[in-house]
C-alpha cells in the first residue's frame, strides 16, 4: 500500500503581515493587524510595501530579530499607512514530511507481510481489511484533520502569492506610468514651437520672403586653405649679435716699463723703444702698433687702459705674461666679450613678425627651429609645417564667410628660408549660405 499526496504547495511558502503604521513609528516586528506573528528564515526574501508601494531602499529586514526597520518612518504626519511585509521561504515542511514518509513505510511493511492463513473476510485474522482500516485509523493517516489542515495551509499560500502578485503588478504598471509622464511631459514641452503641418508652407513662404542671400550676415561662404611653400630644402639662418667693449685697465698708476720685454697684446709684440718710458710715450707706442680694434689711453688717475671691440663671441682681449705686462699691472690672460644685442632672422607673416629662434639657444636655426617659432606666435589660421624634403610650408585657413589673403613680408628670413613677399589670396570652394 502507499500513499499519493501533492505537496507541491509545501516547496515555496510566502506569508503576509500588514501594520498600520503609527506616528514616527520606524520598526516593525511581533503580532500584525491580523494577530500574525512576523517570522523571518535566515534565507528569507523580504517585501516591504508603504500604501502598496513597493520600498526599494531604505529599509532593512533582521531575521534574528524577526523585525523589520524603515530608514525614515513611513509616517510622519498622522496620516494612514499601511505596511505590508510578504515573506517569501524558500524551504520545505521538512518535518511534517518526514512523519508521513516514515509512518506510512511502517503501516507497508506490516501490511505486505504474507501469511498462508490469511483470510481477508475473517475478522479474527490479523491481516483482514478490518485490522488494516483500524490500523491506518490509529495512525491518523488521511483524516478530515489533515485534509482541512492541509486546505487552510494552501489557501493561505494562495492569499499570500495572490497579493505579492498583485502588488507587484501594481508598482509595475506604477513605473510604467511614471515613464509615460515624463516622455508626456518632453513632448509637450517642445509643443509650443511646432508648427501646424496645414500651416508650414505658408509659413515657410512668408519667412523666405525676407531673406536676401547676397546678405552676408545670413549666410556663410567657405574659401580654400592658402598655402605657400619655401623653396629652400632643409633651410637655417644665423642670428646675428653685437658685443659690448672689452676694457681693461692697469693697476699701476704712471707705470714704466723696467726691462726690454715687448707688450704682448692679442698675440701682437710691442717692443717700445727704450725702457723707463713716461707713461704718454707708452700709450703713443702702443697706438701705433695699430693693433686692430684695439684703443690705449689713460685714466684720470693715470693708469693705462685698453678698450677692444670684439668681432665674434670668440674675440677675447689677451694679454701675454712678462715683466713689462707686471710693470703696467695688467694681469696675464683673455678676457672674454660680452653680449649687446642678439638680432634674429625675422619672417613676417599677415603682418605679424616672428623671430627665427633656436630652440636650444643657438645662434642657427634649422627648419624645426622656424617650424617652432612660426607656431609660437600663434598667428590667426596660420600653422607651419615641414614637407617631405624639409621645405618650409605655411597654411593658413581663412575664417568661414571672410576672403583674407596670405600675406608674407619682406622679412630678413626669406632668402634663407625659400620665401618670397607675396600675397595670396583664397578662393571659395562651396558658398553655402545658411538662413537665420
Amino acid at each position: 500500500m502507499s500513499l499519493d499526496l501533492d505537496y507541491s504547495l509545501l516547496s515555496t511558502q510566502k506569508r503576509v503581515y500588514e501594520y498600520t503604521a503609527a506616528l514616527n513609528q520606524i520598526t516593525f516586528s511581533g503580532a500584525d493587524a491580523a494577530g500574525n506573528v512576523l517570522a523571518i528564515d535566515t534565507n528569507s526574501t523580504v517585501k516591504v510595501y508603504v500604501n502598496e508601494v513597493l520600498q526599494t531602499s531604505g529599509v532593512v529586514s533582521n531575521s534574528t530579530n524577526n523585525n523589520v526597520t524603515f530608514a525614515s518612518a513611513p509616517n510622519t504626519d498622522s496620516g494612514t499607512y499601511t505596511v505590508t511585509i510578504i515573506i517569501v521561504d524558500a524551504a520545505t515542511d521538512t518535518t511534517f514530511l518526514t512523519t508521513v514518509t516514515s509512518e506510512s513505510l511502517d503501516a507497508e511493511t506490516y501490511i505486505e507481510v504474507n501469511d498462508p492463513g490469511y483470510d481477508p473476510l475473517d475478522t479474527n485474522t490479523y491481516y483482514s481489511d478490518i485490522k488494516i482500516e483500524s490500523y491506518l485509523d490509529d495512525l491518523e493517516y488521511a483524516t478530515e484533520d489533515f485534509a482541512v489542515s492541509s486546505s487552510l495551509s494552501s489557501l493561505n499560500f494562495a492569499i499570500a502569492e495572490a497579493t505579492d502578485l498583485f502588488l507587484e503588478e501594481k508598482n509595475n504598471r506604477i513605473d510604467a506610468d511614471t515613464t509615460l509622464q515624463t516622455n508626456i511631459d518632453a513632448v509637450s514641452g517642445t509643443a509650443g514651437s511646432a508648427v501646424q503641418t496645414s500651416d508650414f508652407d505658408s509659413l515657410f513662404d512668408t519667412r523666405l520672403a525676407t531673406k536676401d542671400t547676397n546678405d552676408l550676415d545670413e549666410g556663410v561662404t567657405e574659401y580654400s586653405d592658402v598655402v605657400v611653400t619655401g623653396t629652400v630644402q632643409a633651410p637655417s639662418t644665423i642670428a646675428a649679435q653685437t658685443y659690448n667693449q672689452t676694457v681693461v685697465t692697469g693697476t699701476v698708476q704712471n707705470p714704466t716699463n723696467t726691462t726690454a720685454d715687448p707688450l704682448i697684446i692679442n698675440g701682437t709684440s710691442i717692443n717700445f723703444s727704450t725702457t723707463n718710458l713716461p707713461l704718454a710715450d707708452i700709450i703713443n707706442e702702443i697706438t701705433a702698433a695699430a693693433i686692430p680694434n684695439l684703443l690705449a689711453a689713460s685714466t684720470i688717475t693715470n693708469e693705462i687702459e685698453l678698450t677692444y671691440a670684439p668681432q665674434n663671441a670668440n674675440d677675447d682681449l689677451t694679454i701675454g705674461a712678462n715683466q713689462t705686462a707686471t710693470d703696467f699691472g695688467f694681469t696675464a690672460g683673455a678676457t672674454a666679450p660680452t653680449v649687446a644685442n642678439t638680432t634674429y632672422t625675422q619672417v613676417i607673416i599677415n603682418g605679424t613678425t616672428v623671430d627665427i629662434v633656436d630652440q636650444e639657444g643657438g645662434l642657427t636655426s634649422d627648419i624645426d627651429d622656424a617650424v617652432a617659432s612660426i607656431n609660437g606666435a600663434s598667428i590667426a589660421g596660420i600653422v607651419a609645417d615641414k614637407d617631405g624634403t624639409d621645405q618650409l610650408v605655411i597654411t593658413y585657413s581663412p575664417p568661414n564667410g571672410t576672403a583674407l589673403d596670405l600675406v608674407i613680408g619682406a622679412g630678413t628670413a626669406n632668402t634663407d628660408l625659400g620665401l618670397t613677399a607675396s600675397t595670396t589670396t583664397s578662393t571659395t570652394t562651396d558658398p553655402n549660405l545658411y538662413f537665420t
